[in-house]
């Protein structure tokens, strides 16, 4: 018998069926740029104050870039590296992306997708171009040309000579070219509204009252909301998170479409070996009604500032009417915990001791807000109605 083979067919699990949801191919690029930023911070390469990441669509080109000025990749590395799949010496704790596979998340939605990267004190780039169409056609179950998932993956992907650039730069950046124009990648008002609700970025203190509020908290539990500078197109404006001091309510109420964010209310726990399990706030207001407006409705799962699911994964925890209470709300909950570990998908977190912890933790908690409010004003809108 021969030696068992990792089939080449992985390697459309790794891209298509990882990230069926196109979107997310935004979220994994971004990922791996925040772990790049945080490496360069933390050696001196470059201040919080400057790093940045910046996406480009250019629709009319069916191109996408996204490109960080975080540590980049030191050329003698890079060959190893980018030609690593499921290989990766991040941590999983200290930083967001950790299983090697994020990067294959665009191989599905371009035809030709570059890295394109440079260290700090190096006087050259290295560009790796992956060719996505001969992936599909290496992928094709009567093609024999490949057989494995790296000798599929190398067919596919080649670097050009190394060219000269400026040894003060360092950055890394992704080019996806002939984009799909029905992927929805190319969208622009589409893609910023999905960035504004799952990239870790900042609140808008301008439209967002209770925003020094929450940071103001989160700093003295020592749980900080890590947030990067997410800049859009040409014009490089910042992404923020969609938070305002209102929230639509539809219709539920016939004198009020509108509800006021009075206030914010926090939960914090600790695990039971004693380190923070999440920290987490929720908006106050007269909840009148369902919250229309989906790009805030719902609490939602944050780790690393990074959206968990989406904005039904919090339902679970509620009791029996839970999807409707759930849709009463506006928060998040940001886990803390390092065994709080986001499955391969991020829709939800790896199982686990502590997972069950959470579990059991705000399953009381939202019991406890479900009664308090939601039953509580539901009964005096009743009221209100009679």
């Amino acid at each position: 018998m021969g030696e068992p083979v990792a089939g080449k067919f992985l390697l459309e699990i790794l891209t298509k069926g990882m990230y069926s949801n196109p979107m997310h191919v935004y979220r994994e690029y971004i990922q791996n740029s925040t772990d790049s930023i945080d490496k360069a911070v933390a050696g001196g390469v470059i201040s919080s104050s400057v790093a940045a990441i910046y996406i480009q669509i250019d629709g009319a080109k069916q191109r996408i870039i996204i490109h960080d000025n975080g540590s980049g990749i030191p050329a003698e590395k890079t060959r190893e590296i980018l030609l690593s799949i499921g290989d990766s010496d991040k941590n999983g704790m200290d930083e967001r992306g950790f299983r090697g596979i994020g990067r294959l998340a665009g191989l599905a939605y371009a035809k030709e997708v570059k890295f394109v990267t440079s260290a700090c004190g190096e006087e050259v780039k290295t560009i790796m171009t992956c060719n996505c169409v001969k992936l599909q056609r290496l992928l094709q179950k009567s093609n024999a040309e490949t057989s494995d998932v790296m000798e599929t993956f190398k067919a596919i992907s080649s670097f050009a000579d190394p060219q000269p650039e400026d040894k003060d730069a360092h950055y890394f950046e992704v080019q996806m070219m002939g984009v799909p124009l029905d992927s929805g990648l190319l969208e622009e008002n589409t893609v910023w509204s999905y960035l504004s609700e799952t990239a870790p970025v900042d609140f808008n203190s301008q439209q967002f009252s209770q925003a020094q509020k929450i940071r103001d908290y989160f700093s003295e539990h020592c749980c900080p909301i890590t947030c990067y500078k997410i800049l859009r197109g040409s014009r490089k404006l910042p992404i923020y998170k969609p938070y305002s001091r209102t929230l639509s309510t539809g219709k539920q109420v016939k004198t009020k479409n509108t509800d006021s964010v009075r206030d914010v209310e926090f939960v914090y726990a600790e695990a039971s070996d004693g380190k923070p399990l999440y920290i987490g706030w929720l908006a106050l207001t007269d909840f009148s009604g369902i919250i229309s407006d989906e790009a805030v409705q719902g609490i939602r799962f944050r780790k690393g500032n990074i959206l968990v699911g989406n904005n039904t994964t919090f339902v679970k925890y509620f009791p029996s009417e839970g999807h409707n209470a759930n849709r009463m709300f506006a928060g998040e909950i940001h886990a803390l915990h390092s065994e709080l570990v986001p499955n391969s998908q991020r829709d939800d977190f790896e199982p686990n001791a502590i997972y069950s912890e959470m579990w059991q933790a705000l399953s009381k908690w939202a019991g406890e807000i479900n009664r308090s409010i939601v039953v509580a004003c539901l009964k005096q809108h009743l009221h209100l109605d009679a």
